[in-house]
């Protein structure tokens, strides 16, 4: 039955990815709507453990690591670049402060997948990071 509905594994995998994708961004796009004055912030912090599973960050970085697969890194790279100008466009801030905003995120990702704040402790982690929700 899921080979009649995705064809390949390889499409399943792309359909699974995407739809993280999209929750991701509707997450994103809730909070910049509730916040506007304060959209990147508010995004950042729609952005953790308490709205999205553990296996939906994992899935977002078995996207990045399968991208040597080239229909996989065209799809999972087109999908990531949209949400970067989703960003970009919904809070308005600059290329550096969208930078700061994604590199922060891929470190949230790393953490949900290995368990990185305990490990450092709370005092390694900037105070805006120990707030929020896990």
């Amino acid at each position: 039955y899921v080979y009649r509905l995705f064809g390949t594994k390889r499409d399943l995998f792309l359909a699974a990815t995407g739809r993280v994708c999209d929750r991701v961004q509707e997450a994103f796009r809730q909070a910049a709507d509730v916040d506007p004055q304060n959209a990147l912030e508010a995004m950042g912090r729609s952005y953790n453990l308490s709205r999205f599973r553990r296996e939906d960050m994992l899935m977002l970085l078995q996207g990045f690591a399968a991208a040597d697969d080239p229909e996989v890194r065209e799809a999972v790279g087109a999908r990531y670049a949209g949400l970067w100008r989703f960003v970009q466009d919904a809070s308005g801030a600059s290329e550096e402060e969208v930078w700061h905003f994604f590199a922060t995120g891929m470190l949230l990702t790393v953490d949900a997948a290995i368990g990185l704040m305990p490990r450092l402790g709370k005092n390694a982690w900037p105070k805006e990071f120990t707030q929020r929700e896990r």
